[in-house]
């Protein structure tokens, strides 16, 4: 699982491999970001503000890093947190 982001000049994401759909325009802000992620053997798609997520199709979200590894790993906090530590996250 990887969220990162590259830039592509003039604020414009460059095509990557982590997932990003670059074709992606917010409705709200313009600092939405939507990934397209596999993560536990499960497809996801995620819009991402900040530090806040949505999963698009089952209507969840959350704030964190957490939070994030939380629903997207099906894993409880104490889990979630070791694999963060795991990565240097």
């Amino acid at each position: 699982m990887a969220l990162a982001r590259r830039s592509g000049g003039l604020g414009r994401p460059s095509r990557n491999t982590r997932n990003e759909d670059i074709e992606y325009t917010p409705r709200r802000s313009i600092r939405s970001t939507r990934w397209q992620v596999n993560a536990g053997g499960h497809d996801y798609e995620i819009l991402c503000t900040g530090p806040k997520f949505l999963d698009t199709r089952a209507q969840l979200g959350g704030g964190g890093a957490v939070d994030l590894v939380m629903h997207l790993f099906r894993f409880d906090f104490k889990h979630a947190v070791a694999l963060l530590r795991e990565k240097k996250l």
